[in-house]
């Protein structure tokens, strides 16, 4: 592309990229949402429909947290799962017992979903 491209105007329908964004902006979006450092696997689902609304949510530019107090959040939640794992494997070494390998993830994200249902009014959850 040209300087004269790069600030020309163009609409696009593209999750983040607003009407009238030039192409310089544009593809600075593109870039943030795919050159990443994370990557997401979800191909291997067969509906369509869930496909779409997990490329819906992940291709938006505010779906990943830049707020430094809501990261730190997240890492804290991911320190505490391992620590939590180490010291089960030290403290119970021959014992039996399913772990977290893996799934560290899973636990921050069961944790959003819990304050985010909160935040929505929810009282119970088991």
């Amino acid at each position: 592309f040209s300087e004269k491209d790069l600030d020309q105007s163009y609409e696009v329908n593209f999750p983040g990229v607003r009407p009238g964004m030039t192409l310089r902006e544009i593809l600075g979006v593109l870039k943030s949402t795919y050159s990443n450092t994370l990557g997401f696997e979800y191909f291997h689902i067969p509906d369509l429909k869930k496909v779409e609304w997990i490329r819906s949510r992940i291709e938006d530019p505010g779906f990943m947290p830049t707020n430094r107090e809501k990261l730190m959040s997240v890492y804290k939640s991911l320190v505490e799962v391992d620590t939590f794992e180490s010291f089960l494997g030290s403290k119970y070494k021959t014992t039996k017992r399913f772990g977290v390998d893996g799934g560290e993830a899973a636990i921050s994200g069961m944790k959003a979903a819990i304050e985010k249902s909160v935040s929505l009014g929810v009282e119970e959850a088991m």
